[in-house]
């Protein structure tokens, strides 16, 4: 990496404050630059005496600097963090010592540092737990077993030894998976903690192991009713959303009723049908629509009739269309209205022969 224009623009920054920078200092500034060494350009830039004459130089090369560094930084920390999702921790902390070599008073990288060595203790911890209950599940189903063979062999001391010697372990793994679980339960970890204390109360019996089982199943407990709360006041609050939007829905309904508009009423009780959970009220306004439907088809109907004995056509068909919009399989009104639209036909061809 080279910084020849840098060097070219602090040489015209100097001019123009009226500095007299030596060649030796602004040589191990280049330097310093092209090694990546932060620390070593900063401490030299820092040495500088501030006089009235080179302050704006002396800061604009500061910035430059500081920059470059975060730059750095960044390109440090994103290398690291590639190496660690990889599993390459050595490298991860390779790369952080070698950049704090050069940087080393960069709290940016500090922080990162630690904060991945934090990580990593986490990800050993982890599997150093994992590592505990897996032997105790073995140990579990490994001991009943040797069990049954020193129970048929009593006098077979290579099997007496081996179930003494796994009893011991046993235990011990016990006591390691109680202060674990103890440990899990402190963090709040309650996952870990039932795969680890019930484990332990079989493998180490004993009061402190059954005191810890109890506190996890005391915690299981509130888990569960809070849960069981929580789906509760979920259900009211869908119920009660329901129930305004069923309301929408009536009113809906009683106010396309009371203006006649029948067609609206059906619509908008088929949404309320496929929504609602009242079945017996969605039943008594389908009744009710019905009754509306047939009496205004009834009447309709009459009036169609009327228009039709008098020779009013083109208003008997507009009646009974209006009727087949609401009641498309309405038989007899089909008829009359094909009946009716004939006779239009035919007195509008004799109108235009007369013509």
């Amino acid at each position: 990496m080279k910084f020849t224009p840098v060097l070219v623009i602090f040489f015209l920054l100097s001019a123009c404050a009226g500095l007299d920078p030596t060649a030796d200092r602004l040589k191990k500034l280049d330097r310093f630059l092209a090694a990546q060494e932060f620390d070593q350009a900063l401490s030299l830039i820092a040495e500088i005496p501030r006089l009235e004459s080179n302050t704006i130089a002396l800061e604009k090369e500061w910035e430059i600097i500081v920059g470059q560094l975060h730059l750095f930084e960044k390109s440090t920390i994103s290398k690291a963090l590639r190496q660690e999702q990889n599993d390459d921790w050595p490298a991860a902390k390779a790369t952080y010592e070698k950049a704090l070599e050069t940087a080393g008073t960069s709290q940016d990288l500090q922080q990162a540092q630690r904060a991945m060595l934090l990580r990593f203790q986490r990800k050993m911890q982890a599997l150093k737990n994992e590592e505990l209950i897996v032997n105790g599940e073995w140990l579990y189903r490994k001991l009943p077993l040797l069990k049954e063979q020193h129970g048929n062999d009593p006098d077979n001391h290579l099997v007496a030894w081996r179930y003494e010697h796994t009893r011991d372990e046993a235990k011990e793994t016990g006591v390691k998976l109680l202060q674990l679980g103890e440990e899990m339960l402190a963090e709040k970890n309650i996952e870990m903690a039932r795969r680890s204390i019930p484990l332990a109360a079989v493998l180490f019996v004993g009061q402190e192991s059954q005191n810890a089982a109890d506190r996890l199943n005391t915690i299981l407990q509130g888990r569960q009713e809070r849960s069981r709360r929580n789906q509760e006041r979920s259900r009211r609050n869908q119920e009660k959303i329901v129930e305004a939007r069923d309301k929408k829905q009536i009113d809906s309904f009683n106010n396309a009723m009371a203006h006649g508009k029948l067609s609206v009423a059906r619509r908008v009780l088929a949404e309320l049908t496929s929504t609602s959970n009242s079945s017996i009220q969605t039943e008594l306004m389908q009744e009710r629509l019905d009754r509306e439907i047939a009496d205004y088809v009834q009447e309709e109907t009459a009036i169609g009739t009327a228009f039709y004995r008098v020779g009013e056509y083109d208003l008997a068909i507009k009646v009974w269309q209006n009727i087949i919009e609401l009641v498309p399989d309405n038989e007899i009104v089909i008829d009359k209205l094909d009946r009716a639209t004939r006779i239009v036909e035919k007195l509008e061809a004799l109108r235009n022969r007369q013509e």
